[in-house]
């Protein structure tokens, strides 16, 4: 039998307290369900008899009501256009899609930054938050626009790279130094004012673009470690701690723990190699835990120059110091007897690789020459790198961690603060992780979290 979705508008629904709301209501043969949504950007509605019309789903009389009708009309046409054009089990799913087309179905990899921005806060009319001023703001500030003065508009020089505009450039080919470019002009155009909140609302900006699979950029740049002068000296000493603690970024003993019990198949489709790809990616940061390595070794480790099944042990030289060696001329190798949680995961992929590595990634492969397709293998290490920080971002919003902006080097991170914190020896640390303990002191530890 097939299933049928009837929409009204509302004041009377299940835990909408007088709000008015969509109600979708779902038949299937003698099965009847009820879900609703809100209606966001109405102006000063009101409800009484004689200013709302229940059973017309109409505002009847009142100085916005010819506006609000039309907010409503809007809304409710949409979801009618999305009934008409495809199929959904029931209203849960009916408004998910409409969430999903507010931010997916305008926006494109080739549109401009001011361009994305406008339509971010399209979509945060709908959910109206403190966030939409924030873009406002920023988008403002990029178009060389400062509208907060009364009576006419203050225009100025806006920030570029290269010697076009931030706004101008297109989405997807913004990346760390459009942000850093961003940051000096504002240290050197305004002075400094308002670094933090720009800086952190335009890296939300790429953040929520790269989510919405519109650039493959992420911006990795420490903006907080080049903050104006004035404002670190304007901190108290309890502010410069919790601000160095942000900067290292990791997941508490409890948060790992949730991390490695949660089941990856509840944030991806239910394909079958999308499945498997997810638990790969998942295992491929607890490997990168259990043996505080890089992103880029846990990608390369292989069973013939890495791993001695034997003994559980893997032998590997950092590549990020493969061509720097000591003032002997020796180059560092890294010696790591594996905890049982790490053998593990590298047995459960056993013989899969015809490449021979430890983890069957795609990638690994297509028999690179690392030397002579050293370009083309590194893009598809940073490919490989992003798709699992982007799964790591939905398991942090599924667990409601911290830690929402999860990457793959906060595990490495975490590991080494684990480690101290249980109070493992600090050259230890330092040697299996293939660093030294300075490194440890200014990049890894954090003392903060727990």
């Amino acid at each position: 039998m097939a299933i049928t979705l009837e929409l009204r508008l509302t004041t009377k629904g299940q835990n909408i307290k007088g709000q008015l709301a969509v109600e979708c209501k779902t038949k299937n043969g003698t099965q009847l369900k009820r879900h609703y949504k809100l209606v966001q950007g109405l102006k000063s509605p009101a409800y009484t008899p004689d200013c709302w019309n229940e059973k017309q789903g109409l505002f009847i009389a009142g100085e916005n009501a010819a506006y609000n009708n039309q907010v409503t009309k809007s809304l409710i046409d949409a979801l009618n256009a999305l009934i008409a054009t495809n199929s959904y089990t029931d209203g849960k799913q009916l408004f998910a899609a409409y969430e999903y087309a507010l931010t997916h179905v305008v926006a494109s990899k080739s549109m401009s930054l001011a361009d994305y921005i406008t339509l971010v806060l399209e979509s945060e009319k709908e959910r109206p938050t403190s966030n939409y001023e924030l873009y406002n703001t920023l988008l403002n500030i990029l178009n060389g626009k400062n509208k907060k003065r009364k009576n006419h508009t203050i225009e100025f020089e806006p920030a570029k790279f290269n010697g076009i505009k931030l706004a101008d450039t297109p989405l997807n080919q913004i990346g760390n130094r459009h942000f850093e470019a961003f940051g000096i002009w504002i240290k050197t155009a305004k002075g400094g004012k308002g670094y933090k909140n720009l800086m952190t609302t335009f890296k939300a900006v790429i953040s929520r673009a790269q989510k919405a699979g519109l650039t493959e950029m992420a911006l990795t740049y420490d903006w907080r470690k080049y903050r104006p002068i004035k404002e670190q000296k304007a901190m108290t000493a309890k502010q410069r701690i919790e601000a160095k603690g942000r900067e290292i970024s990791i997941l508490t003993a409890d948060e790992f723990s949730q991390f490695e019990a949660f089941d990856v198949l509840a944030v991806v489709p239910p394909l079958k190699h999308s499945q498997q790809l997810a638990q790969l990616y998942k295992d491929a940061v607890l490997l990168m835990y259990y043996t505080k390595s890089r992103p880029t070794d846990v990608i390369g480790f292989t069973w013939a120059g890495n791993y001695d099944e034997d003994s559980n042990t893997l032998v590997y030289t950092p590549r990020k110091l493969a061509y720097r060696p000591d003032a002997n001329g020796k180059t560092k190798v890294v010696t790591i007897q594996l905890p049982q949680q790490a053998v593990e995961i590298i047995n459960r992929y056993k013989g899969q690789s015809k490449g021979g590595y430890l983890l069957p990634l795609p990638m690994n492969e297509i028999g690179w020459n690392v030397v002579t397709d050293f370009n083309s293998w590194n893009i598809r290490v940073k490919n490989v790198e992003q798709r699992i920080n982007k799964l790591l971002k939905k398991i942090a919003t599924a667990l409601q961690l911290a830690v929402s902006d999860l990457s793959m080097y906060d595990f490495r991170h975490s590991a080494i603060t684990h480690a101290l914190n249980a109070g493992e020896n600090p050259f230890a640390v330092a040697q299996m992780a293939g660093t030294s303990v300075a490194k440890i002191e200014q990049h890894y530890y954090n003392g903060i979290r727990k």
